[in-house]
């Protein structure tokens, strides 16, 4: 049986259907290989799709984090898994939290700004949930993942957005 296959914001997801189909953001990209990379202009940068790249693991210490359950963790993007070493505004990554010692959120967003007061992804004690998000990263790439209680985290990074001037 043939695969179908689509973009969305980049990143091509296997539906196990008979035809091919890209979306993007108000552009349709037309047919996309498989694996193969992708590019979406916008207003003031684009977007660049990579595949899918394991960054950090608290439960491990891969990107050198600490490999310990946290409340805080930056995370470097810059110069790994194919993300630039400088010129990127934003980071499209996978957050998975894994064995939350109580119920809690976490927030993503650049080291150095203020916190958001919103959440990017809500769970409850021992529960693993990932979600995706697009994460602001400062000028040396770096974002923070608060979490409101101790947990393992792990980021896996997919894409990422260039500033206006690159």
């Amino acid at each position: 049986m043939a695969t179908r296959r689509r973009v969305c914001w980049g990143r091509i997801f296997s539906t196990g259907l008979a035809a091919l189909i890209v979306v993007a953001p108000a552009t349709v990209l037309g047919s996309v290989p498989a694996g193969a990379a992708t590019s979406v202009n916008a207003p003031g940068g684009s977007y660049e799709a990579l595949t899918p790249a394991r960054i950090a693991d608290t439960r491990s210490g891969l990107g050198g984090v600490p490999a310990a359950a946290t409340t805080a963790l930056v995370v470097a993007t810059a110069g790994r898994a194919g993300v630039p070493a400088t010129g990127v505004s934003a980071v499209a990554v996978n957050i998975t939290v894994t064995g939350p010692s109580a119920a809690g959120n976490l927030t993503a967003y650049a080291t150095g700004s203020p916190k958001p007061g919103t959440s990017n992804a809500n769970f409850v004690r021992g529960q693993t949930v990932a979600q995706m998000a697009v994460v602001s990263v400062n000028p040396t790439g770096q974002f923070t993942i608060a979490t409101t209680t101790p947990t393992q985290l792990v980021v896996d990074v997919e894409g990422y957005s260039t500033s206006a001037d690159t």
